[in-house]
């Protein structure tokens, strides 16, 4: 539910920054559109600060890069249609690449966020200050966790 409402209200707004994205040629302020993006995602369904990017990429499932490049030649061909228009020529209708990605958000419990967000708090047996991560688990505490 909580993807689903982000993706009702927070990414039409991106959709209207694509053009600009695509064109834009300074790559720290891609980084930073990207980064608000996430940051927005990790807000809506409650991910704490340190969840690494490629796990949040994943869960989003909205790549701005390649949504940015499906936009801008779906307009260059609608822009060539209206410019021949008075043509006899067929249209060419608009093709987009659209890849069905799988949902990993679908059947999330809120179990599933406390454990996402448990891998970047501190660990409370270790004096010392370390993540919780599987490395640190398994090294320190001999505890053993599977991948996702």
């Amino acid at each position: 539910m909580r993807k689903n409402l982000w993706q009702v209200f927070i990414i039409p707004l991106y959709e209207f920054i694509l053009p600009l994205y695509f064109h834009e040629q300074s790559e720290t302020r891609r980084r930073k559109l990207e980064l608000s993006l996430r940051n927005s995602f990790k807000s809506f369904t409650g991910l704490k600060k340190g969840v690494k990017t490629k796990l949040i990429n994943d869960l989003m499932g909205y790549d701005l890069s390649q949504r940015s490049k499906d936009l801008q030649e779906t307009s260059e061909q609608k822009w060539k249609f209206r410019e021949n228009r008075n043509s006899n020529e067929q249209p060419i209708i608009p093709q987009t690449k659209y890849i069905k990605q799988t949902n990993l958000c679908k059947y999330q419990l809120k179990i599933m966020i406390k454990y996402i967000n448990m891998q970047t708090s501190l660990c409370p047996k270790c004096e010392e200050k370390y993540r919780c991560s599987k490395e640190h688990l398994k090294m320190a505490h001999s505890i053993e966790i599977e991948d996702l």
